[in-house]
């Protein structure tokens, strides 16, 4: 990670998965200059345990890698109630390809080679969905509580 404790407290965190370096770094830079704290992952198993670890907001998630592939990844997050946003990227560009790797249940798919602005508007998108996320499920939460409290309160009666 990068920059201070307190502003990375505020700056959207994206987990880079991709097993290729020159990416990695591409991605990172790009993603650093546009206000986002990154985190790298080298394949797909390293990307799960951070998933599960370092509860990241976006995580960019190649297709093809050893180990664990992308796909394979979503595969094991499939029973998981995700609040972060995940965008495939790959240079698997046919339809057929986008379509398995949206119906696993990824938010967004990017083609590779990746074209920077474009990337970081994808991302921007993807914090704003999983804010939304984060939103519904606290203001779920709060009313189970308050009507748990509401129920209490009038069986006492």
């Amino acid at each position: 990670m990068t920059g201070n404790a307190e502003s990375d407290k505020t700056r959207p965190t994206v987990l880079i998965v991709d097993d290729s370096i020159s990416i990695q770094k591409y991605v990172r830079e790009l993603l650093e200059k546009a206000g986002f704290t990154t985190i790298i992952a080298e394949n797909g198993r390293q990307g799960l345990d951070y998933i599960n670890s370092k509860n990241p907001d976006v995580v960019l998630l190649d297709v093809e890698m050893p180990v664990m592939n992308g796909l394979e990844v979503l595969d094991a997050l499939a029973r998981d109630q995700r609040l972060y946003s995940i965008i495939l990227f790959s240079h698997l560009s046919d339809t057929k390809n986008r379509i398995k790797g949206l119906d696993k249940g990824a938010d967004d798919y990017i083609i590779k080679p990746i074209e920077p602005d474009e990337l970081i508007a994808r991302v921007r998108v993807a914090v704003r969905n999983m804010t939304i996320k984060r939103d519904l499920v606290k203001a779920k939460t709060d009313a189970e509580t308050e009507l748990q409290k509401y129920r209490s309160g009038h069986m006492e009666s």
